[in-house]
Parts: C-alpha cells; structure tokens; sequence
C-alpha cells in the first residue's frame, strides 16, 4: 500500500505498536492501512522466514524435529505453539533463533524510510526489547476479562490455552507503564476509530501533526 500524501508530508516517525492477545491490534493496523499509513508486520516476517526457503526454516527444524512436520513439508505451526507452550526450556531457544532475524529485517525496513509515520507492529514489542528500535510506542488496551472473551469467540483456543498465551506475554499493567501512548479498545469500534484519529491523525490532511509526535523533537 502506497503512503498518503499526509503522511509522506509529516517528518520521520517510528511508531512501535504492540497489544495483548485479543485486545483488537490487527483491527487498528487494518484501520492505519486504510489511512495510507505503513505497516511493518513481525507476524508476516515471521511466516516467511519459516517457509522451507526461509532463512529459518532449517535452524528451527533442527531445533523442533521433523515431528513438527506438515504433509506439505513445512511447519505445521500449531504443532510448534503446543510444543514451545509447554516447555520454557524450548521457548526460550525458538525466541532466540527468531527475534535476531526479525530484528535484522525491522532495521532493514526502518533504512529505506524516509519520511512520515511508518509502524511497526510486534506482539512483543517490549519483551524483546525491540521498543528501542522505535521514537513512540502504541499499546492497544483491552481488560483480560474482554480480551479473552474475544479469544474463544474466535474458537481457535480452548480457555486453558488461550489463558496459558496470555500468561506467557508481559503484564498488562507492566505494557501500559512502559507505553507511551494507549489505544482504549474496550469499547465500541466507533470509541477506537476516535481513540486511534486522536493518535495517528484524521483521514484528510491535518493543519498540525497527530498526538504520536507530541514532545517529539524533529530535526
């Protein structure tokens, strides 16, 4: 998706935006894309690294063994969340195989802008310390009680597995210290788009930058 002209018109901003599971960040990147702005997703970077020509496709099936196989002969990804869950020992390894790559390709990403807002949505965002790559930092907030109401709308979970994920992020209460900006998801999506214009700007050109460069100091 190509820039807004807003937004190629604004300085160089790096905006980190990270949330809990279930708290509705992949609702607000849909949103910031629709609004020209761009997106760098560790997900994605994530996927294609594991593709069996990925760069970590052959490390992370030494690490996890051929049991973690698909028909198709790539990774079956649930098979690698059920195991790494499990064991903390194995986590650890896979995060420390992983996040370097996925370093390596954030700071590629962040050389080729120039100008304007670009985020970069990581889930952890502050777990790996990655929050240094970036000038402002976006939690999207929803309480537990709700975040996990929409995890098993989704199905995809039991509760004991969706509590055990939630269990495995850093606290709530730790991601909203940390942050400089929070994006209230608690409420209706109408409450968001406001929440989320107030930060990243309206849809048409505005007279003065959004919140995110507030006490920003811009060269």
């Amino acid at each position: 998706m190509k820039k807004s002209k807003r937004n190629r018109n604004w300085p160089r901003l790096l905006v980190g935006l990270t949330g809990g599971m279930g708290a509705g960040k992949s609702t607000v990147v849909a949103l910031l894309k629709k609004r020209g702005i761009p997106v760098v997703d560790a997900d994605q970077i994530v996927h294609r690294l594991l593709r069996p020509e990925g760069e970590g496709f052959s490390p992370a099936l030494a690490l996890m063994g051929p049991s973690v196989l698909g028909p198709d002969g790539r990774l079956d990804r649930a098979r690698v969340a059920d195991r790494i869950f499990r064991k903390k020992a194995l986590k650890k390894k896979w995060e420390g195989l992983l996040h370097p790559l996925v370093e390596r390709e954030l700071k590629r990403r962040i050389a080729a802008h120039d100008r304007g807002l670009l985020v970069l949505d990581v889930p952890l965002l502050f777990e790996t310390g990655m929050d240094r790559l970036v000038d402002r930092t976006v939690l999207v907030w929803a309480p537990k009680k709700i975040s996990l109401a929409r995890i098993m709308a989704r199905g995809r979970f039991t509760r004991a597995q969706a509590l055990q994920r939630m269990a495995a992020q850093m606290s709530l209460k730790d991601k909203r210290r940390r942050a400089d900006f929070l994006l209230d998801n608690r409420g209706t999506r109408a409450d968001l788009v406001q929440g989320l214009t107030r930060l990243f700007g309206p849809r048409r050109r505005a007279e003065t930058l959004p919140d995110v460069y507030n006490n920003v100091t811009i060269s």
